[in-house]
């Protein structure tokens, strides 16, 4: 039907007051909530006259819709007039929803649901226009549309899927908005696209794939976290576009629950938002961490760190979250007693060092009051507790879980150490004592070994240093000479040997005693016919040679 043959069939009265409103609305958005409860009234008015009152209600609000969609370009006066015909539609559906004294659906409700259906039906049959407007303003009544009503008749329902999964599709990104908005209540449907889908598995494509900004925005507003779904929501974490990494923060994430993500997902959303190049981002995340991760977690700091995987990362993540945790409570500790190392567990242990490290960092910038070696015991209880551990470490066999939490909790106390002021001689000795007996354990970690090494390096002068090393570097070799041992039990300890004269040349000693060893150790490595014992023989080899050029040179 034409505009002007529905323009006929309008009583003028009618088509006078529907245009005026409509003439009204267009000028400034103030005017729009009177203009919806006018549109509302009269629509409610027609809607007591039967049937022949409700069709001309529609076809008045049809001919100015009309007019609308002609609109030829994006400008505010379309935008305008599409705010003020969602506002409608919402205010018509909320009006009429009201229960009646009686319990029973009122003429207003029955003809308020055949004016939205036909609406829709409308919208629907005409989405697939040429023009790009004409699409995304009919999405628009139709996102309207389906807002409003509870539920649809078939024949609604049906055209409702079928046009606007097509139109999730679009070639232009503003219709496939509306049509991620339309079809949010419908991401359980399974749709016969490129083989059995349903919208949700549908929007995760979109939110991975689509080109545009503004479509993977809408999709992540609208999309339900679910373990088909998840992967796609938490890989915008690293977006491109930074208002969506700020909106998968502020929103998405406080939808879902970090008992619902696997370790590895909590570090990746944790090391995506804490290191983000945004600072707007970066703030979103640690307001994620506060406002519900940590409450997720009972408000405990350390309940929280139980949740991510502090031992086998390395605690990177963790430490970046406890930073930031830091830098709002800056003053979280006063020190930590005696009692507190008795029971030490990975998360204690781990917040302990960092703590310290944040304060000792705090107080080397800014001269603050608090130091670290006020707030701990000295070093004698400290060189008590790392035999403690190390005695546990020993004394283990086959469960390598908890072998790799012991060593942590060593390697947290050898940090903690080695940032205390060494004016204690007995500690200072004792924990070098403690150190090297670990050291000398062919069965202890590379990071573990790592930690000692750089704890002997702080605690002794250089001279010591170089002689302990070497001398360790000795021992190993006379368990790889001997007769009574095993392959694997030779290149250990070979390996172990080179590892200490590799700390030694990174760490800019004098090189003088490794030409004892290249005889002996480096060039019969180079020669191996083990690969690992092979590549660490080049890899030293090559350092020495590098050291021995800058010394030439210096």
């Amino acid at each position: 039907m034409s505009s002007q043959a529905i323009a006929a069939a309008i009583p003028p009265a009618l088509f006078q007051a529907v245009c005026s409103i409509f003439h009204d609305a267009q000028h400034h958005t103030s005017t729009h909530r009177k203009n919806v409860h006018a549109l509302v009234r009269l629509h409610k008015d027609h809607s007591t006259l039967g049937e022949e009152g409700e069709r001309s209600f529609f076809l008045a609000f049809l001919h100015c819709l009309h007019h609308v969609l002609n609109i030829r370009k994006n400008d505010e006066l379309s935008n305008r007039l599409m705010r003020f015909i969602v506002g409608f539609l919402v205010r018509l559906s909320a009006s009429s929803s009201a229960p009646t004294t009686s319990g029973q659906i009122s003429i207003n409700q029955q003809a308020t649901t055949r004016f939205l259906e036909n609406a829709l039906l409308y919208a629907l049959d005409n989405v697939d226009a040429k023009d790009k407007y004409v699409r995304a303003r009919l999405c628009q009544v139709v996102v309207a549309g389906v807002n409003a009503v509870e539920e649809v008749s078939a024949e609604v329902f049906q055209l409702l899927q079928s046009k606007m999964m097509e139109r999730l599709f679009d070639k232009e990104a503003m219709v496939r908005v509306h049509a991620v908005h339309a079809m949010s209540r419908l991401q359980a449907l399974e749709i016969d696209f490129k083989g059995f889908q349903t919208v949700n598995e549908i929007f995760a494509d979109l939110l991975v794939n689509d080109p545009e900004p503004q479509v993977r925005k809408a999709v992540l507003l609208q999309i339900d976290c679910n373990l088909i779904s998840l992967p796609a929501v938490i890989s915008r974490a690293r977006d491109v576009e930074p208002s969506i990494r700020k909106l998968f923060f502020t929103q998405k994430m406080t939808e879902v629950e970090i008992a619902k993500l696997t370790v590895e997902q909590r570090d990746f959303v944790l090391k995506s938002g804490l290191t983000d190049r945004d600072e707007a981002v970066s703030r979103a995340c640690v307001d994620m961490i506060f406002s519900h991760w940590l409450e997720q977690t009972n408000s405990n700091l350390i309940e929280f760190l139980t949740c991510l995987d502090v031992v086998s990362s390395d605690g990177e993540v963790a430490e970046c979250a406890l930073k930031s945790f830091f830098k709002v409570i800056p003053r979280l500790f006063e020190s930590f007693p005696e009692v507190y190392f008795d029971h030490l567990t990975v998360e204690t242990a781990f917040v302990l060092r960092a703590y310290l490290a944040f304060v000792k960092d705090l107080h080397d910038c800014t001269n603050t009051s608090q130091d670290i070696n006020d707030m701990v015991p000295e070093l004698t209880k400290l060189k008590q507790v790392m035999m403690k551990f190390y005695e546990y470490l020993v004394a283990m066999t086959d469960d390598e879980a908890s072998k790799a939490e012991v060593e942590f909790i060593l390697g947290e106390i050898m940090s903690v150490c080695s940032m205390l002021d060494s004016a204690d001689e007995m500690g200072r000795r004792g924990c070098c004592e403690v150190t090297e007996e670990i050291l000398l354990n062919m069965n202890i970690s590379d990071a573990l070994f790592e930690q000692g090494c750089s704890l002997l390096l702080k605690f002794n002068e250089r001279t010591v240093f170089t002689d302990t090393l070497v001398s360790m570097a000795r021992d190993f070799m006379s368990v790889a000479e001997s007769t009574s041992v095993d392959d694997q039990t030779r290149n250990m300890a070979v390996l172990r040997a080179l590892a200490l004269l590799k700390f030694l040349l990174n760490s800019n000693v004098d090189f003088a005693p490794f030409y004892d060893f290249l005889n002996d150790l480096v060039i019969p490595s180079v020669n191996s016919r083990f690969a690992l014992v092979q590549t660490e023989g080049l890899c030293l080899l090559g350092l020495y040679v590098l050291s021995s050029k800058v010394h030439v040179v210096s």
